[in-house]
C-alpha cells in the first residue's frame, strides 16, 4: 500500500531551455515505498541481513579470485560493484510525460541510495524516539554540498549540528507516521522539478524541509537566520562547475576579443546552399562561428523581450529589430544568446541554420574618399548578404549610421543601407540608447518605420544576484578566496541604490570586483558582508553600517560644530542637526529624501551658509552641494533643464547631478521663483524619494537632503521681531502667511520650515 498527496498549488517550472508550463494542480503524487508497512523487527533483519549477504559475497568473491573458480569470483564482484553504481541512480528521470498522469509514482524518480537514507532515518526515529526532520536534516548536512551551501549564506555548520545533537537527546511523544514520510517526499519531488533537476536528489531532501511547517526546522530556521531563497540560490551554485571568464554573460565587444582567441573561419550552412560572403566577413564577424567554437554565456532575465527578438526576426516583411536601452540593460548579451540558441537549433525555422554577423561600419567607411567609392562597398555588402540567403545582420549603436556623412554628398551611411532595411530579406537588428534613439533615429520617421522598437529596462535585483553569484565562483577560483552569498546580495543591493554611474549587474559586478581584490591585498581569506559595505562607504562617503563612536561623538556634537561656522540660528541649527540623527538612527522617513527643510528669511542671515556648513561637516565637502538659482528656471521650459529634454539631446541638470552624486545635499536658493512645473516635480521627490529623467531612469533623492531658501515675508518677519514677537510665535505666524507664496500642498511637504532671524 502506498501513501500520496494532493498537490493543490500551479509551478512554473523550466524543465528545459523552452520553459514548460507545468500544472501540479490537483494531480496526487503518490511516495510507494513498501518497506515503510514492515514492522520495525523486519526492517531492522532486512537491514542487516542485506548488509551480511553484502559483505560474504564480496569475501566470497575475493576467495574464488585465487581458485579454479576465478570465473566465478569475477562475476560475484562484478554484481557488487554494478549495485554500488547503480545504487545513486534512479529507475527512471523526471521529463515532460512525468506529469501526464493523474498519479505521479515517484517511488522510480529517486535512487536506492537516498530511498535507504529515508528508510534508515525512519526506522531510527521509531527506535530511538526522536523527530524525524531533525534526524534527517542532521545526516543531509553530512553531504559535502549541502554543507558547503550553508558555510555559503553565513551558516556556521559545526554550531548548527551541536544544536541539533542536542535537541536529539530530548525523546519525543509523537512519533513519525508513514503518511507524514509520504508527504515530505511529495514535497521533495516538488523542490526537485524547482531545482531543475530530473530525480529527486539530496539537494531537493534538504529543500523539502522548509516547505512545510515543522516545528522543529522552523526554529532552526530562525536561530539561525536561514533564508530558503538564499539556500535554494546557494545550492544550485554548488552544484555547478566553475565556469571560465567566456562562460559568463557576454557582450558583442566581448566577440572581439574571442575572434582573437579563437581565430576565425568562414561557415556556410549545413545544406551548403549558402554563398561566400569576403567582403562581409572582411568588415565584420561572424558571432555564430565564433558561439560554436565555446560554451558561451547564459541570459539572465529579459525572456520576454528575447521572445519578442526571435519572433520578429523570423516573421516574413519588416523583420528587423531595434534594441533600446541604456548600456548594462543586456542589449549585447541579447544578441549573443540569439548567435547560441541559433547553433543549438533554438530557434523558430525562418532563422534555423542562419549566421548572425556583427557589421563594424567603421571598417565600411574608413578610406572612403567619395560617395561613389562609399556607395560601391554597401551595394558590394549588401549583394553579398542577399546572395548568400542566410545572414541575419547585427549593427551595434545603429545610431551611428546617421552621422557617417560623406563630405559634401549629403548624404549618410544610413541612407546607402535603406534598400537592405527595407527589403525584409536580410534580418536587422541594431542597438541604440535611449537619448540617441530620441536624438537621431526617433527624428527620421522613415528609418524609424523599418524596425520594430524592443526597450529593455534594468534586470531585477533577483536577476543580478543570479549573474553575480556565476561570476563569484569564477573570481573564488581566481583569488583562492571565498565570497560569502550575503556579500553578493548586499553587493547588488548597495549598487542597485548608490552606485548609479552603471546599471546592474555591471555596478555590483565592479563592486565585488573591487572587493575581493582589496580583501586579497589585506591577507584575508573571506568576503563577507561587512566588506561590501565599507567599501561603498568609502566610494560615495554614505553611512551604512551602523554608527560608529566616532560618528556617534559628531552627531551629538553637531550642533556646535555647525556654531563654530555659523551665529546664531539656534532653532534652525537643532532642526537640522535632528534630522541627521533621526536619519542615522533610521527613523527617517523611508519612501522620500532624508530630509526636507524650507529655509525662510532676509538675505544675509546664514541660510546658504547653513547649507554650506553641513555639506563639509557631515557630507564631506562643499562640491557635495548640489546647488541651483531658481530664478533662472522660471519658465516653461525649466522642466527640461532639470530632468533633460524628451529628444534626449539634454541631459537633466538635476537629475544627472543626484544620478552621480547620489549622497548629496540640495540647494534650491530663492525657490518661491521657480515655476509652477518645477515646483509639482518637487512634490514627487518629496513624496517618494525618487524621479524619472527625460531618458526614463529613475534617479533616487532618498539620501540627499534638500534645503530650499525663500526671502518672501522679510519686511514682515523684521517688523514682527522689532515689536518683540517671540520667535516661536513669529514661526507660526510665518507659516500661515506662507501660503501666499507657496501651495499647502508644498508647505506640508517640507520636513520643517524654518524662519532665520536678521542678525
Amino acid at each position: 500500500m502506498g501513501y500520496g498527496v494532493c498537490c493543490p498549488y500551479l509551478f512554473l517550472i523550466l524543465l528545459n531551455s523552452n520553459m514548460s508550463l507545468i500544472n501540479l494542480k490537483n494531480k496526487k503524487i503518490v511516495y510507494t515505498d513498501e518497506r515503510l508497512n514492515f514492522p520495525l523487527w523486519q526492517n531492522i533483519i532486512l537491514r542487516i541481513g542485506f548488509f551480511v549477504f553484502l559483505m560474504i559475497s564480496g569475501i566470497c568473491g575475493l576467495v574464488l579470485l585465487n581458485s579454479d573458480l576465478k570465473g566465478i569470483g569475477i562475476i560475484i564482484l562484478i554484481i557488487i560493484i554494478n549495485y554500488i553504481i547503480t545504487i545513486s541512480r534512479p529507475e527512471e528521470t523526471i521529463t515532460l510525460d512525468t506529469f501526464n498522469k493523474d498519479i505521479i509514482k515517484i517511488d522510480s524518480y529517486i535512487s536506492e541510495q537516498n530511498k535507504n537514507l529515508v528508510l534508515n532515518t525512519f526506522l531510527d526515529c521509531l527506535v530511538k524516539k526522536t523527530d524525524f526532520y531533525l534526524e534527517i536534516f542532521y545526516k543531509l548536512i553530512q553531504d559535502p554540498n549541502i554543507s558547503k551551501s550553508l558555510q555559503k549564506i553565513d551558516i556556521d555548520v559545526v554550531k548548527l549540528r551541536e544544536d541539533i545533537l542536542d535537541q536529539l537527546k530530548i525523546p519525543i511523544n509523537t512519533l513519525i507516521r508513514k503518511e507524514d514520510i509520504s508527504n515530505y517526499m511529495s514535497l521533495a519531488f516538488i523542490e526537485a522539478i524547482g531545482l531543475r533537476e530530473n530525480y529527486i536528489s539530496k539537494r531537493a531532501l534538504f529543500l523539502a524541509l522548509f516547505q512545510d511547517d515543522y516545528s522543529n526546522i522552523f526554529k532552526l530556521k530562525c536561530k539561525f537566520q536561514i533564508d530558503k531563497k538564499d539556500l535554494y540560490n546557494a545550492l544550485i551554485l554548488s552544484s555547478i562547475p566553475v565556469p571560465k571568464p567566456e562562460e559568463l554573460s557576454i557582450g558583442v565587444g566581448d566577440f572581439v576579443r574571442l575572434r582573437m582567441k579563437y581565430g576565425y573561419r568562414f561557415k556556410v550552412n549545413r545544406s551548403w546552399t549558402a554563398r561566400p560572403t569576403d567582403y562581409l566577413d572582411e568588415v565584420g564577424i561572424d558571432l555564430t562561428d565564433l558561439a560554436s567554437k565555446m560554451k558561451l554565456g547564459f541570459l539572465v532575465g529579459h525572456e520576454q523581450e528575447f521572445d519578442s527578438l526571435m519572433n520578429v526576426l523570423a516573421r516574413p516583411g519588416r523583420n528587423n529589430v531595434l534594441l533600446v536601452g541604456e548600456p548594462g540593460t543586456g542589449k549585447e548579451t541579447m544578441v549573443a544568446n540569439l548567435a547560441i540558441k541559433i547553433i543549438k537549433d533554438e530557434v523558430p525555422g525562418n532563422l534555423f541554420d542562419k549566421r548572425l554577423v556583427a557589421l563594424n561600419i567603421g571598417n565600411v567607411t574608413s578610406g572612403a574618399n567619395n560617395v561613389g567609392e562609399l556607395q560601391n562597398r554597401f551595394q558590394k555588402l549588401a549583394k553579398e548578404m542577399l546572395e548568400a540567403g542566410n545572414i541575419v545582420l547585427y549593427i551595434p549603436n545603429i545610431y551611428t549610421l546617421k552621422q557617417t556623412n560623406v563630405e559634401g554628398a549629403g548624404i549618410n551611411a544610413a541612407d546607402l543601407l535603406k534598400p537592405i532595411f527595407q527589403s525584409g530579406l536580410v534580418p536587422v537588428i541594431g542597438t541604440a540608447t535611449e537619448q540617441e534613439y530620441r536624438r537621431l533615429l526617433d527624428t527620421d520617421v522613415e528609418f524609424a518605420g523599418m524596425f520594430e522598437i524592443i526597450r529593455l529596462q534594468e534586470i531585477s535585483e533577483d536577476e543580478a544576484i543570479q549573474i553575480l553569484s556565476y561570476e563569484a565562483l569564477s573570481l573564488e577560483k581566481q583569488y583562492r578566496i571565498v565570497i560569502s552569498y550575503k556579500a553578493i546580495k548586499r553587493a547588488v543591493f548597495l549598487s542597485k541604490r548608490y552606485l548609479r554611474d552603471k546599471l546592474l549587474p555591471a555596478s555590483a559586478t565592479d563592486l565585488l570586483r573591487e572587493t575581493v581584490v582589496y580583501i586579497k591585498s589585506i591577507g584575508k581569506k573571506i568576503v563577507s558582508e561587512d566588506d561590501i559595505i565599507d567599501m561603498v562607504e568609502a566610494k560615495t562617503r554614505i553611512p551604512m553600517a551602523n554608527v560608529t563612536k566616532q560618528e556617534a561623538e559628531q552627531l551629538l556634537n553637531l550642533e556646535d560644530k555647525l556654531h563654530q561656522r555659523m551665529i546664531d540660528q539656534e532653532e534652525a541649527i537643532k532642526s537640522v542637526a535632528e534630522a541627521l540623527r533621526e536619519y542615522r538612527a533610521g527613523l527617517s522617513n523611508k519612501s522620500g529624501p532624508i530630509a526636507s527643510f524650507l529655509f525662510v528669511g532676509p538675505t544675509g542671515v546664514g541660510k546658504t551658509e547653513l547649507a554650506k556648513s553641513l555639506a563639509v561637516i557631515y557630507f564631506g565637502s562643499e562640491s557635495k552641494m548640489i546647488r541651483f538659482d531658481m530664478t533662472e528656471y522660471q519658465d516653461v521650459e525649466s522642466v527640461q533643464r532639470f530632468i533633460g529634454s524628451p529628444d534626449g539631446e539634454k541631459l537633466g541638470a538635476l537629475t544627472e547631478a543626484v544620478r552621480i552624486h547620489p549622497f548629496s545635499l540640495i540647494l534650491l536658493d530663492e525657490f518661491e521663483k521657480a515655476s509652477q512645473n518645477i515646483m509639482n516635480l518637487f512634490l514627487q521627490v518629496f513624496d517618494d524619494g525618487r524621479l524619472t529623467d527625460s531618458t526614463n531612469r529613475v534617479i533616487d533623492f532618498s539620501n540627499t537632503i534638500i534645503i530650499a531658501t525663500s526671502n518672501a515675508l522679510s519686511s514682515f518677519i523684521k517688523e514682527e521681531l522689532d515689536k518683540g514677537t517671540e520667535y516661536k510665535q513669529l514661526s507660526e505666524q510665518i507659516k500661515l502667511k506662507l501660503t501666499s507664496v507657496y501651495t499647502p500642498e508644498m508647505l506640508n511637504r517640507f520636513s520643517k520650515i524654518l524662519v532665520f532671524k536678521p542678525l
